[in-house]
């Protein structure tokens, strides 16, 4: 749990002093937890870690959660981009089939509220389809983005049932979410044509590529291709497939798609989620998308700082620091951001909206892991502080990091965001650490 202190009790940049929600259902409960290779916190200040960098247990309830935040989100996006409002133009039979898509996902949506003992849209969230202005046209207001974002949907839906599939064995939820997985599997190859038919991919197949799978058109720089991660892996059920038979790697690889972490669905997703809804509106609880170079370095109103950085600059909206023998004992590096320079009111009032979320990718000596905790400076001196140090895997994947600070006195006159860095009785860090839409939020969402 977050704690309040007073302004001795910690540090400031530059310085250097030494829950899940209950079950709502029986079978839920009797079903206990099944050890699967993904991560899901659902704790407060927790990060989420991708498949491979961290095991933790889940639950079938964890994972039916997660999917139907994920159906919510496809569902939304037919159903929005085929209203009235939509100003799109589908041509030849593309509206009848994304209409047919459009009722599959309201189909999966409902059986998932059902399996969770959730009345018809009780868990909706709002939806920003732009990602805070990120996609610009709007997808409801440019067929290409639209087809684009479609594609990125369905693809990470598809690995992402591959992902949490392993926790619903010995329940009686695998057969269902099997069968909603194939479903899926099927929206991918329609969306995946029509692309391809409206030019924007011409030469991609049907289904997901293996190695060298990557995103198509303005897709290409989100989240450094996050959403085709890991299909360029070898190895399955532990064993070596490189080399098998006369064939190139991609075609080896793309015979057995991979299945997505939670906590790289997460980063994928998080962006769309939470915002004001629809597709030409931005999200007014993102602090920073990072997309205005202008605000980024030393002296900005965001930076990284502490000895050891090499550069810190924007890049395809993300702020990239590259650094060299970064913290460690005796040292307090981290990240600002000061909302007074983004174009806030000041100070910030966080009542409403007491959770932080940011997306984190850390890439070098895979060896090493990244510690980082969060803290809040408020104008009367005070600071709140993430009590809980958690660990970003150096292996490149993306994660991430909430800081629930509710409960704390201050959230009403929030001058800074610090989030402290490899500091603390660890080895320096060498590497690239990468920072991706910054916001608030209400609450942790499920599957946070």
């Amino acid at each position: 749990m977050p704690t309040t202190t007073d302004a001795d009790a910690s540090h400031s940049p530059g310085e250097s002093s030494s829950s899940a929600s209950p079950s709502r259902r029986d079978a839920f409960r009797r079903a206990g937890h099944v050890g699967l290779g993904l991560a899901l916190a659902a704790v407060p200040g927790t990060l989420l870690f991708s498949r491979e960098a961290h095991a933790q247990e889940m639950t079938p309830e964890d994972v039916l959660t997660f999917a139907l935040t994920l159906e919510y989100l496809e569902w939304q996006y037919y159903k929005q981009a085929l209203s009235s409002d939509s100003s799109l133009s589908f041509p030849g039979n593309a509206e009848a089939k994304f209409t047919e898509i459009r009722d599959h996902e309201l189909a999966h949506v409902r059986f998932l509220e059902d399996q969770l003992g959730l009345n018809e849209d009780e868990n909706l969230p709002s939806f920003d389809f732009t990602a805070g202005g990120m996609f610009d046209p709007g997808p409801f207001d440019d067929y290409p983005t639209f087809l684009l974002l479609a594609q990125a949907f369905e693809d990470t839906g598809v690995r992402a049932y591959q992902g949490g599939a392993p926790a619903l064995v010995g329940s009686d939820a695998l057969t269902p979410a099997l069968q909603i997985h194939a479903t899926e599997a099927s929206h991918v190859s329609v969306v995946r044509r029509m692309v391809a038919e409206e030019g924007l991919a011409p030469d991609q197949d049907a289904w997901i590529q293996g190695a060298g799978a990557q995103a198509p058109g303005t897709l290409s720089d989100y989240k450094n291709n996050a959403i085709y991660a890991g299909e360029d892996e070898m190895t399955v059920a532990g064993s070596d497939v490189a080399g098998i038979g006369d064939y190139s790697n991609e075609l080896v690889t793309e015979a057995y798609d991979k299945p997505l972490g939670m906590s790289a669905v997460n980063a994928i997703v998080n962006p769309f989620v939470g915002g004001g809804g629809g597709g030409g509106g931005g999200d007014e609880n993102l602090i920073t998308g990072f997309e205005n170079p202008g605000v980024v370095g030393s002296g900005e109103p965001i930076s990284v700082y502490g000895d050891g950085i090499n550069s810190q600059e924007v890049v395809n909206g993300q702020f990239v620091a590259e650094v060299e023998n970064y913290g460690g004992d005796g040292r307090y590096p981290g990240m600002s951001v000061k909302p007074d320079g983004l174009g806030f009111d000041t100070p910030l009032d966080l009542t409403d909206t007491p959770v932080l979320q940011i997306d984190i990718g850390v890439s070098g000596d895979a060896s090493k892991a990244l510690p980082v905790h969060g803290q809040i400076l408020t104008s009367d001196g005070s600071q709140i502080n993430d009590t809980s140090r958690v660990d970003v895997p150096a292996d490149g994947s993306v994660a991430t990091y909430y800081f629930d600070a509710s409960g704390n006195d201050g959230l009403d006159s929030v001058d800074e965001f610090i989030f402290h860095l490899n500091e603390g009785d660890v080895d320096p860090f060498t590497g690239t650490i990468t920072f991706d839409t910054f916001r608030r939020r209400e609450s942790v969402p499920n599957g946070g």
